[in-house]
């Protein structure tokens, strides 16, 4: 590459850069996570209609409704939570999907495909994904995001790790799921 064309270059990655923000800007969507407060949720971030985070305490179902959370999907398994989630959540008026799993080998197609579905009907929206620590909602996030709206694996996974992903165990599970969802190229 020749020097001359090298600003030229930079320029033009500079203007992409800069509408692709305005765009996302324009249509209400962030350009990145946004860490949120309420209650006593660990770790809640979200992404345009999307939040994801850590358990919501007994008092916070309130707060999420005043939020204007519509649903809720709960990761953990029933002897994780020392209260009835559902319960509480339907008493607020907010729809309830509980997608149990606690290990790797537990993160099933079956949850992955359950939870894109809940993701993709708007009519969720705005929606909790969450668990303990937002390691396993933000893993179903990632998946969510490059294989529905189309974000590259790398700013995804990058998200995901600013909501709370940790587990390598779950990244791969998720790169897995995603490799079996997307068409082979010829």
């Amino acid at each position: 590459m020749k020097r001359e064309t090298l600003p030229a270059y930079l320029l033009i990655a500079l203007t992409a850069s800069v509408s692709l923000a305005i765009g996302m800007a324009a249509q209400g969507k962030p350009a990145k996570p946004e860490s949120v407060k309420c209650g006593s949720i660990q770790k809640l971030s979200r992404l345009g209609e999307i939040y994801v985070g850590g358990q919501p305490g007994k008092e916070d179902f309130a707060e999420l409704k005043k939020l204007g959370i519509k649903t809720i999907v709960n990761f953990r398994k029933a002897d994780e939570v020392s209260f009835d989630e559902r319960a509480l959540a339907e008493a607020h008026g907010l729809v309830y999907v509980h997608l149990p799993f606690q290990k790797a080998d537990e993160l099933t197609d079956a949850i992955f495909d359950k939870a894109r579905a809940v993701l993709r009907d708007r009519k969720n929206w705005p929606v909790l994904v969450h668990c303990g620590s937002a390691n396993r909602a933000a893993t179903v996030w990632l998946v969510f995001r490059v294989l529905d709206e189309q974000t590259h694996y790398d700013q995804a996974v990058q998200e995901a790790r600013e909501m709370g992903l940790r587990s390598a165990d779950y990244e791969q599970r998720a790169r897995e799921y995603i490799a079996r969802q997307r068409p082979a190229k010829p």
